[in-house]
């Protein structure tokens, strides 16, 4: 897949091997003890290099971690290694493969991360998102994704050429409570109804919509279709909202 700019098996053990030390002598354990997690590599890792997708930066280690990877490691999370990225999240995509196709897009920016979870070499990864760096490749590999609001988490020790939010990713909205839980621990104790209650959805005719394609428009309405859609407010523009 292509997934990993650089995966260090022996330090991942490693850590494994304290987490267990650190269960057995009944230590307190963080929410994500044991957890395997990707870190897209525009995060700062002290112990591993970080290179933001770019040669000018290649095999540069950091002397501290960015505060996100911080968090994780308090949460007693395991890093694995750097998930591939653009370079400085924004130029030449990186090398990285649709787990699903390999002639197919897996997406923009954090397409490292999705693929790596949705392909199994780890069950979470970190991302970031300025536009759509994490949401759109996990819908183009088919991961679930989770874009925060703006100081969700403090972004210093990230190397991206515009201001980005934190992005999560995994195989269900369950992992993702967990993994957001881990960066905001009232977020944690909410009871799981409270933390994601029911969805609402809206359907968007933008300004592209004329040229969208017979196949993409079909899906969406036999998607609608599916859906309980209430009556759309009619003091909205008619081409806002409603199937």
């Amino acid at each position: 897949m292509r997934a990993w700019s650089y995966l260090d098996r022996d330090l991942g053990c490693e850590q494994a091997r304290r987490a267990d030390a650190r269960q057995a002598v009944g230590e307190p354990l963080g929410p994500l003890h044991g957890l395997p997690v990707g870190v897209r590599d525009v995060f700062d890792t002290a112990d591993m290099p970080s290179e933001y997708g770019s040669a000018l930066y290649r095999a540069r280690v950091p002397e501290a971690d960015a505060a996100a990877v911080s968090k994780l490691h308090e949460a007693g999370a395991i890093i694995l290694g750097k998930t591939a990225t653009s370079e400085f999240g924004m130029y030449h995509p990186p090398p990285t493969r649709n787990p699903h196709d390999l002639l197919r897009s897996p997406g923009v920016s954090s397409s490292g991360s999705a693929a790596a979870v949705v392909d199994y070499r780890t069950p979470l990864a970190l991302g970031t998102q300025h536009t759509a760096s994490t949401t759109l490749p996990a819908s183009f590999c088919g991961a679930f994704a989770f874009k925060p609001s703006l100081g969700f988490t403090k972004m210093t020790g990230s190397n991206i050429l515009v201001p980005a939010h934190l992005g999560l990713l995994a195989r269900s909205v369950d992992d993702l409570a967990l993994f957001a839980g881990a960066f905001n621990p009232a977020l944690a104790e909410l009871d799981p109804v409270e933390r994601f209650p029911s969805p609402r959805i809206a359907f968007v005719r933008g300004p592209g919509w004329t040229n969208v394609t017979f196949d993409a428009a079909t899906a969406l309405k036999t998607l609608l279709s599916r859906i309980r859609v209430p009556t759309p407010n009619r003091s909205c523009h008619p081409n806002s909202i409603g199937p």
